[in-house]
This record gives structure tokens, C-alpha cells and sequence, in this order.
């Protein structure tokens, strides 16, 4: 549920009242300030109590509306409109001539929009307009994070409501900015993994989808996206977030032919190992690409693990262990490494027992190794947006505690451990060397290429 309330750093946003009549009036007598606003000018008591008046009318479930409170004074007004079902949200504000280039707007719209998606699961995006002519309307856009889409031409009349050609055509132009639904860091790896190899527009089969993250940010790039899993309840979870998925099994799946399919930590569970690649291999097109991402807990090394206990320490103060049974065990253990190693599930298969069988059926072009530890802090962090905030700086501040790329993690457990890699290979070559999520890609014309050279694909 949306909060009445919103703080911030410097402001609170709160819903408004007639109280905020002085501030408004006061604010909104600057005709520089409503240059670019559909208010009426000259702006009168009237028009402020009409406007304030309309604000707490609004439907606040759809149209929330809060007044700016910075110093005991109302110096601006944000609100966000919801639409096709929650899953579009479009925000306005506005700020004080007096307080302009001060990041007041920025830090309203920042807070607005990060409230909108913990609120509403849903919504995939939000987006605002400003007149073209309204630079310093696009900087606060793109400092809050929003990418520039378009361009609305004679998308609003002036104030006399004329349609004047030239001076409608001068006036009423709209740059559309947009923010997509943020995703997580794994699910931003995984995303940039699999579309760094396949084609913009490519059919792509997503197996063991979860919850649909992966299958939504790759459809929100333009790939056209089937998302299967086996759990009903997730299937459900992954369509009301958007994605295009269905309740099914692999490899019992029927489908058209792709150009794409991955495996997005799913096929160390799958049933019949042999039988799920072959029927991947045989719904590819021509050309098309197997990529698969998954575990390899086993090859944690000691070293690995007992920097990523004294990282979990270091951030005693802000984490909740307790929201997490295998981080909780590991901070209390004395035998840290037997504790890593009884947590993991030992009935999932290897990463090196998925890739022997990979490589009969198919050519490996790539393998790489990254690491993936910081998905263990995810249940224990703060529950707040102040301790939410503060556990980001401290994980991934200047400072960085919590690495999440290959040269940061080798970096940060020295040169005792072999750094993660990501290895172009033949299939003979193709061995995993990463310790904590491990990534390959397989290409059926590879293959093909292989066999008619008379080579194994082992």
C-alpha cells in the first residue's frame, strides 16, 4: 500500500491540505515558475484553492498527490497516475522558482518512484513529459534515472486554448522520459549474458522462468519471449508481473522453433539431463544457441568462503540474520567450510556433470564464471529504505565490500585463488573454473561445423 507519508533526506511528502494555501499562492504568483505548467496566469487565490481542492479529491489509490514540505514550507507538489492495471505510472511536479537546481525535484521524483514499484509489483514503468524547451525539466528526469523516449508534437494547446499552427507547433511539444521497473543485480547480469548473444528480435525460449523477471526485462528489449516453469504459482506470479509465461514441464514442452534457449538456473533439477538438452538441440532454428546459466557450489574454495564470512560481518550492524537460515548457521559456525558445504543441496547436479552432457549433443563456443554470493544478502538486508539505502552504500559504495563482477571478486580475494574467467573453448576444452554461478553458451551450427570435420563433440 502507497504511503500517505513520504521522507526523505531533505523533504517530506505529505498529502495536502488547505493549510498549504500561503505556500502555493506564494510560489505560484512567479510566472517564470508556471512558464511551462498548464496553470492559469495571472495566477490567482482562487485558482490556488481550486487546485488544492482538486488534489485532495483525487483517487489516492490511482492518482496519489503529495504537497513538497521542505523547512516547515510547501515549495512544490508531486503526484503519479496509475494506469492498465498498475502497470503504467505517470508522475508530475513541480518546485519553487526560488529552490530550482537545488535537487529537490529529483529527490521527490526518486522517492515517488521507488515507493511505486515496492507498492504495486506490477508496474513495469513510469514516465513523465516536459516541454521540450524545459531544460532544466530534463535534467531532473535524467537525474532521477529516467531515459529519454520520444518526442509528442502538438500533444498540448496553449492557455487560450487556440490552435494557432505555428505557435501550437512551437509550444506544445512533450519529451516523453521513462524508468523501467529496476531489476535486481542477478537478474541484470543474467539479462545482459544472455542479449550480448542473441540477436535483437530473436525468439527466445526462457526454461524455468521463476517468478518472470528474466523473461520481462528481455521482452521489455525488444525479444519476443515464452516463459515456461513447472510451479503454477510462480507461472501466475510471472504473468501478473507481464511476461508471456506458461505452466509446463521440459522436456515435454511443445513449441515452435527458437532461436534461443536458456536455461536460467533450472536444468541442474530437470528430470532426464540427456533427454532435456536433446530437445533443446532439436527446437533450435538453424544457427540457434543453447545458453544456459547455473550453480556451482561445489567449487566455493576455503578462501572464497572465508571472505565472504568476514564480509557478512563487517556488515553485522545493518543485516538481519535471521532472515536467512544458511547465513545465520555460516556467521555461527566454527567449521565455516563443513557449514557451506551442508547447506547446499548435494542431490542437484554439477556444474561439470551438466557439461559432459552438454558437450555431446552440442559445440561449446563459450564458458564463463562469475560471482553470484551476493544473492545470500538479499533476505537479510534492512527492511526499511533508510537501512536499505545505507546497506547499498555500504556493499556497493566507493568502498565496495560486495563485488559483482569478475575482476572485482579476484581483487578482493587475492591472488591465493584462481580469478574467475570467461573462456572462449572447443568442446573438448569446455570446463567450468568459476566458483559461484558459472554461465556457457552452445551453438548448433557449432556443431555441425564440428561433425562434418569429423571431430567429437567431446
Amino acid at each position: 500500500m502507497f504511503p500517505d507519508i513520504i521522507k526523505t533526506e531533505r523533504l517530506v511528502l505529505r498529502p495536502w491540505s488547505f493549510d498549504d494555501l500561503p505556500d502555493v499562492l506564494g510560489y505560484a504568483l512567479d510566472e517564470t515558475w508556471g512558464r511551462f505548467l498548464p496553470v492559469p496566469q495571472p495566477y490567482s487565490d482562487a485558482d490556488a484553492r481550486r487546485f488544492i481542492a482538486t488534489q485532495i479529491l483525487l483517487d489516492r489509490k490511482l492518482h496519489p498527490s503529495w504537497a513538497i514540505r521542505h523547512d516547515g514550507h510547501t515549495i512544490g507538489g508531486i503526484n503519479i497516475r496509475f494506469s492498465y492495471d498498475f502497470r503504467i505510472g505517470e508522475t508530475g511536479y513541480s518546485i519553487a522558482r526560488p529552490l530550482w537546481r537545488r535537487g529537490f525535484a529529483t529527490e521527490a521524483i526518486k522517492a515517488v518512484i521507488g515507493h511505486s514499484f515496492e507498492a504495486h509489483p506490477q508496474l513495469m514503468r513510469v514516465r513523465a513529459m516536459a516541454d521540450a524547451r524545459n531544460a532544466g525539466s530534463h535534467r531532473v528526469m535524467e537525474k532521477a534515472g529516467m531515459v529519454r523516449e520520444g518526442v509528442l508534437r502538438q500533444n498540448r494547446m496553449n492557455r487560450d486554448q487556440t490552435l494557432r499552427r505555428g505557435l501550437v507547433r512551437r509550444i506544445a511539444i512533450g519529451v516523453a522520459n521513462v524508468m523501467d521497473r529496476p531489476i535486481d543485480v542477478p537478474t541484470r547480469e543474467t539479462v545482459a549474458f544472455l542479449s550480448s548473444h542473441i540477436a535483437p528480435g530473436a525468439a527466445v525460449l526462457e526454461v524455468g522462468c521463476g517468478q518472470g523477471h528474466v523473461a520481462v526485462a528481455l521482452a521489455q528489449r525488444g525479444y519476443r519471449v515464452t516463459a515456461i516453469d513447472s510451479e503454477p504459482e510462480i507461472v501466475a506470479t510471472a504473468v501478473g508481473r507481464g511476461a508471456h509465461a506458461l505452466h509446463a514441464t521440459w522436456p515435454d514442452f511443445e513449441t515452435a522453433p527458437v532461436d534461443a534457449v536458456a536455461f536460467t538456473r533450472s536444468l541442474h533439477h530437470i528430470g532426464s539431463l540427456p533427454d532435456a538438452i536433446r530437445r533443446a538441440r532439436d527446437v533450435l532454428k538453424p544457427g540457434g544457441r543453447l545458453l544456459l546459466e547455473d550453480f556451482a557450489f561445489d567449487q566455493a574454495s576455503p578462501a572464497t568462503i572465508r571472505w565472504f564470512v568476514g564480509t557478512l560481518r563487517s556488515l553485522a550492524a545493518l543485516i538481519t540474520p535471521a532472515g536467512s537460515r544458511f547465513v545465520a548457521a555460516l556467521l555461527a559456525a566454527d567449521d565455516r567450510i563443513a557449514t557451506w558445504r551442508e547447506h547446499h543441496d548435494h542431490d542437484l547436479r554439477t556444474i561439470d556433470a551438466m557439461t559432459c552432457v552438454i558437450a555431446d549433443h552440442l559445440g561449446v563456443l563459450e564458458t564463463s564464471s562469475i560471482p553470484y554470493l551476493y544473492r545470500y544478502l538479499v533476505p537479510v538486508r534492512p527492511g526499511t529504505p533508510e537501512g536499505k539505502a545505507s546497506f547499498r552504500r555500504r556493499c556497493w559504495g566507493p568502498k565496495q565490500r560486495v563485488p559483482t563482477t569478475s575482476s572485482s571478486f579476484a581483487s578482493k580475494i587475492g591472488s591465493g585463488v584462481a580469478s574467475p574467467e570467461r573462456v572462449a573453448t572447443e568442446p573438448q576444452a569446455g570446463r567450468w573454473r568459476g566458483r559461484n554461478r558459472c554461465r556457457q553458451e552452445f551453438d548448433r551450427g557449432k556443431v555441425r561445423e564440428t561433425c562434418h570435420h569429423g571431430h567429437r563433440s567431446r
